[in-house]
């Protein structure tokens, strides 16, 4: 078995390009789709997972070792420490530790198991971004009245259409979009970084 993460330094700049990207990308989208109305903005997520996919596919093609998904993973779910939401990180961590256990079973090289690994990984994410708020409902309601009062009505508001029927089928949509974004990013790899030469 090859060592995790063994990467050299070059890997290690195109990951931290690729990983800056996906970062500045997701969090962009994120705020722009913040203003759906109703149920639809749970669904922001979904729009997130299909745009950032072909990116990660990107990456796991520049670097197809053992340990990147774990990391991508990590990196995406831990932006989100810097605004307190630390269930998201481990969310990602845990989706990318999946990923990797996954895409390793065919050496990186399997389209369908790459794309699921980036299902993993945004499912995790999914799940720690929306699941604590149903588990620790009071505890929340009680942080953003005292910390975020400006918040308060907004907060509510998602936890009436936060449930379990709507978390069941936002994680659909998840997987998904996710799946449709991997292989669009395949498609990508084929059709134009293969023969570019960028990969």
């Amino acid at each position: 078995m090859k060592n995790w993460l063994d990467i050299s330094s070059k890997e290690s700049i195109a990951l931290g390009i690729f990983s800056a990207l996906i970062i500045a990308i997701g969090s962009i989208l994120t705020i722009v789709l913040h203003a759906l109305p109703g149920i639809l903005f749970l669904y922001k997520e979904a729009v997130v997972s299909f745009v950032i996919a072909p990116i990660l596919i990107l990456a796991l093609a520049k670097v197809p070792k053992r340990g990147v998904l774990t990391l991508l993973g990590g990196i995406m779910g831990g932006f989100w420490i810097f605004f307190g939401f630390f269930s998201i990180a481990i969310g990602g961590l845990i989706g990318g530790i999946l990923a990797d256990s996954l895409a390793s079973l065919k050496s990186y090289k399997s389209p369908l198991l790459n794309s699921l690994g980036y299902a993993l990984i945004r499912l995790g994410y999914v799940l720690g971004n929306y699941l604590p708020l149903m588990i620790w409902t009071e505890q929340f309601i009680q942080s953003v009245e005292r910390n975020h009062p400006s918040s308060a009505v907004q907060f509510q508001w998602l936890l009436e259409i936060l449930t379990p029927q709507s978390l069941g089928i936002l994680l659909v949509f998840n997987l998904l979009f996710s799946l449709l974004g991997a292989y669009f990013g395949h498609y990508l790899l084929r059709r134009h970084f293969k023969r570019a030469g960028i990969v």
